[in-house]
């Protein structure tokens, strides 16, 4: 793979000066007449149902493609999410039935009588139980929306804005990484941004402080010890030490606004970067455990620094999405090993690890990568071309015997970045 690098990935850190294959793409497209505005309701959330309706504005033409992704960024795995779709109904503005047909395993096609210019409405329902894989969770309590799992999209309107409005239950708000011009209404540039920017909607905790020159909105769901002080003084510091690598590059944050989205509860864990916001899940015992608190701020550092290295620049190979398809690059071990990397030394340099417990942990990741019976059994290229079908899968028929097979492109990647930097 011969990738190119821009000036910007080349000040990112010592490490990365030696990544010659990382692209910067076109992130933003021009917006043009067509529009995609959705809708949701949650009148049906005590079994777990969302109806969304999605209308493609000034169709021309006599068919319309429209599709649901079958995987979401930053969790390289097939999950077809159309498996708990139902209720399919395509429409006209004036509520006239429209002929369609499925096409393919996620992707239809509406016929229309004729080719003048109108609007396409496709209404559905999702059944939302996944919060694990961070994709889509609703119930009486809140509703957790990551778009690719839930938002429908058309050929020709993916570079067109979207208008997103949730018809929220009464004591509901809603946040996202998104602009909101009003009380659950969200607007973004195209389709790539919306699903780039998960949604909470529900009766959570807000804590918004200023960090690095932005302001970082802190959005809980779920138990936490209600410690905003410390909260805003960690997260500030992790914040400020991951601009503190970049700072060579004389640039200021690459979002004014950044909104950490957190689902606390009994076995959560985990973590998913967004353009300007991330997901991140833990368990509630991080709040009142020492240690268990050191990780839940080197999750925390993982995410952030997301927003540089994947979200800002990233192999070109999966620069523009393809929603419908697998899509791979040999280039993961530089997305998530160099990230994780950063995640054990920012804390260091936040302040908030001694040097001693760096260490310890430094030693622990060495002796996970070379005690692993994979280790030597795989190149971190192949590891990360290979993610879809082995670094990610969950299936109980190669889960025990994925580390016999393979290696971790996030620890011995990291490694690689640690080494780079010496």
């Amino acid at each position: 793979m011969s990738n190119t690098i821009n000036n910007y990935a080349r000040e990112l850190c010592p490490a990365l000066l030696l990544i010659t294959s990382l692209a910067v793409g076109a992130l933003s497209h021009s917006a043009g007449a067509n529009e995609t505005y959705y809708q949701l309701d949650f009148s049906e959330r005590q079994v777990q149902q969302v109806t969304i309706e999605a209308r493609f504005s000034e169709v021309i033409g006599d068919t319309l493609d429209f599709h649901l992704p079958v995987w979401r960024s930053g969790l390289y795995l097939v999950l077809d999410f159309v498996g708990t779709m139902s209720g399919i109904e395509v429409m006209d503005e004036n509520g006239l039935a429209l002929p369609f047909e499925q096409t393919a395993k996620s992707s239809w096609q509406v016929k229309r009588p004729d080719s003048s210019i109108g609007d396409v409405i496709v209404r559905y329902r999702l059944y939302a139980d996944s919060l694990t894989d961070r994709t889509r969770h609703v119930d009486a309590e809140h509703a957790f929306l990551n778009p690719a799992a839930v938002f429908v999209y058309a050929d020709g309107f993916r570079d067109e804005p979207v208008d997103i409005t949730l018809n929220l239950p009464a004591g509901w708000r809603a946040g996202s990484g998104m602009e909101q011009p009003e009380p659950g209404h969200f607007v973004a540039p195209h389709y790539d941004r919306l699903v780039d920017s998960p949604i909470e909607a529900g009766n959570f905790d807000l804590v918004s402080f200023e960090a690095g020159g932005m302001t970082i909105d802190f959005l809980i769901h779920g138990t936490w010890d209600e410690d905003e002080e410390r909260l805003a003084n960690d997260i500030s510091a992790i914040v400020e030490a991951s601009a503190g690598v970049f700072e060579s590059a004389s640039r200021s944050l690459p979002t004014d606004r950044y909104l950490f989205l957190l689902h606390s509860g009994p076995g959560l864990g985990g973590g998913t970067e967004y353009y300007n916001s991330t997901v991140v899940h833990t368990d509630p015992r991080s709040f009142w455990d020492d240690e268990r608190w050191g990780g839940f701020l080197g999750l925390m550092a993982h995410e952030f620094f997301h927003t540089w290295n994947v979200k800002r620049f990233r192999p070109a190979s999966i620069d523009r999405y393809d929603y419908q398809n697998v899509n791979y690059t040999e280039l993961l071990w530089v997305a998530e090993g160099l990230t994780s990397y950063y995640d054990q030394l920012l804390p260091v340099r936040a302040g908030l690890m001694p040097v001693a417990d760096y260490r310890k942990q430094l030693a622990d990741t060495i002796g996970g990568v070379v005690d692993n019976p994979g280790y030597g059994q795989d190149t971190l290229a192949r590891a990360s071309y290979e993610a879809w079908t082995k670094g990610y899968h969950r299936g109980p028929d190669r889960a025990a015997d994925k580390a016999n097979r393979t290696i971790s492109f996030y620890s011995q990647g990291g490694l690689v970045g640690l080494v780079l930097d010496l």
